[in-house]
């Protein structure tokens, strides 16, 4: 059974969070019925939880000991699908399990040829690495 840890991108603060945050119940919302949340960083600050993005530890490490969270970026992509490949990817949960963006392959695929994946950045620390040239 794979450890279960999560990741947060600050959208204010521009900071990923790998852990120290905390996500909690605050109430209900009289008017939804919905679960009202905030999110306090290593006790101090609280954050509306819609201002933060949440990722999930897909289980794995890259070829450097990384671990591989969703919206990270992957290079290189090696998978069963035909046809040319990109040079890398970004990592996405899909259907009931983690895959690369561009063939949608399963993120396990990848380390078939024994050397697996490597990180590379993640979707918002480094946008400019999905840039097209």
């Amino acid at each position: 059974m794979r450890e279960m840890k999560f990741r947060a991108w600050d959208k204010q603060y521009k900071k990923m969070y790998y852990k120290g945050f905390a996500i909690r119940a605050v109430g209900q919302n009289h008017t939804s019925g919905g679960v009202l949340f905030d999110v306090s960083v290593f006790g101090k600050h609280q954050y509306n939880p819609l201002e933060m993005e949440y990722m999930q530890f897909t289980g794995l490490k890259d070829k450097n000991g990384k671990e591989i969270y969703e919206g990270d970026i992957i290079t290189p992509l090696i998978g069963l699908s035909p046809g040319p490949r990109p040079d890398k990817g970004v990592v996405k949960f899909r259907e009931g399990e983690f895959v690369d963006s561009y063939w949608g392959d399963s993120v396990r695929t990848h380390f078939l040829d024994g050397a697996g994946p490597e990180v590379i950045g993640n979707i918002y620390s480094n946008p400019e690495l999905l840039e097209k040239k």
